[in-house]
């Protein structure tokens, strides 16, 4: 993808996030890192003990939240006792004198998080898509065109479409189980295998690639090997054994298309 689509792609992203917003400056340094912890809460568990890099970004952008909220609570009358003692409170949070830590604000502060901090989500989402847009489309262009005269299966498709987002967006081991759920999905039927038959007799794939070998139709020797490569490749990613690459995950789900479209037509 040109350079340039690229940035007409991105400037659309991000005028929609502005409007969904409502801010002006998307490139702000505080949307941004709160983005940043947010995203990190939802993803996956955010430790503010531990001195890494994003939880020394915490602690400044929380000193900054609070530093805020108290400039707001003191008023504008320098006049009264609760604005210098507020005033007070102020200087010592951003010179370093009074501790946030043995308040319990920085362990307690995402505990229960409230909605309002939920829409700092966007920013870092927005800048991480619109970062992807490159890749994203070079490997969409590179995935097999295919166009039938008949919708296929609506489970199947499912399947397919789940395998291509996948990779596309870079999860080539989600993509890889996608592709082997598809081939299973789609062998058993074609062979006729509904949930009921398998409520007392659990299938193989060994068994479900022979039996479609055996039967009479479009589905040959050469489709059985290439079905046995994506199932143990799939395999081998979900027990730990290997990882597989964009180009092998690209190979995966073209000829996961080949496959079903034969069996399914």
């Amino acid at each position: 993808m040109s350079k340039k689509t690229s940035i007409i792609l991105r400037d659309l992203l991000l005028e929609a996030l502005i409007d969904y917003r409502g801010e002006d400056d998307l490139d702000d340094i505080f949307y941004f890192h709160m983005g940043e912890l947010m995203k990190k809460t939802k993803e996956g568990f955010l430790d503010l003990k531990s001195e890494t890099d994003i939880n020394v970004k915490t602690n400044i952008i929380i000193r900054d939240l609070i530093i805020g909220f108290f400039e707001r609570f003191r008023g504008d009358d320098p006049s009264t006792i609760e604005y210098n003692n507020i005033s007070k409170f102020i200087e010592e949070i951003k010179d370093g004198s009074r501790d946030l830590k043995s308040l319990g604000i920085m362990e307690n502060f995402f505990d229960d998080p409230p909605d309002t901090f939920e829409h700092f989500l966007a920013s870092s989402y927005a800048k991480e898509l619109c970062s992807l847009i490159p890749d994203a489309t070079e490997r969409a262009t590179k995935l097999l065109t295919k166009v039938t005269d008949k919708r296929l299966d609506n489970v199947a498709e499912k399947y397919m479409e789940e395998a291509s987002r996948c990779y596309i967006y870079g999860f080539f081991l989600s993509a890889a189980i996608m592709c082997r759920g598809a081939i299973e999905y789609s062998l058993k039927k074609y062979l006729g295998i509904t949930e009921s038959n398998e409520i007392n007799e659990r299938y193989s794939i060994h068994y479900l690639l022979n039996e479609a070998v055996k039967k009479p139709g479009p589905f040959t020797i050469e489709d059985k090997r290439i079905v046995l490569n994506i199932n143990n490749g799939a395999s081998d990613c979900i027990h730990g054994r290997s990882l597989i690459d964009s180009v092998k995950c690209l190979e995966y789900i073209n000829n996961t298309k080949m496959v079903i479209e034969k069996l399914l037509r």
